[in-house]
C-alpha cells in the first residue's frame, strides 16, 4: 500500500518539477514591449530606410539603428521604415548591441498620434 502512495506523490509530483524547473520563455525580438535595454520618445526627425536608422528628437532621442524584424506600428497597422514620416510623435524602445561600443537598435516603435 505505501509503495501506491510514494508512485502516486512521484508521479504527481514530476508535472509540477518540469513546470518550475523549465527554462523561461524568450521574447521574439521585435515582439517585446518590455525588458529592453532603452527606451526612446520624441518626434521623428530624421529617417534613412538605406542605412536602416531613423532619428528621434528630443531628450530621449538620438539616432538609432532599426532591427530588420523591429515591430513598428500606428495604433494596429504594422509599418515598414518608410512608411514612417520626419515630424510623428513616436516611442518605444530597443536592446544594446555590442560588447565595446554598444549600438542602441530598435525593436520596436510605435507612433502615437494614429491620425497621420
Amino acid at each position: 500500500m505505501r509503495a501506491g502512495r510514494s508512485r502516486s506523490f512521484v508521479l504527481g509530483i514530476l508535472p509540477v518539477l518540469a513546470v518550475a524547473l523549465a527554462p523561461p520563455a524568450l521574447a521574439q525580438v521585435g515582439e517585446n514591449k518590455e525588458a529592453a535595454g532603452f527606451t526612446f520618445g520624441g518626434p521623428v526627425t530624421a529617417v534613412d530606410v538605406a542605412k536602416n536608422t531613423i532619428t528621434i528628437g528630443g531628450d530621449e532621442g538620438g539616432t538609432f539603428g532599426v532591427d530588420p524584424n523591429a515591430t513598428l506600428l500606428s495604433g494596429s497597422k504594422k509599418l515598414k521604415l518608410g512608411d514612417i514620416k520626419v515630424g510623428w510623435d513616436v516611442e518605444g524602445n530597443g536592446d544594446l548591441r555590442g560588447a565595446t561600443n554598444p549600438r542602441k537598435v530598435i525593436t520596436y516603435l510605435e507612433e502615437l498620434d494614429e491620425e497621420n
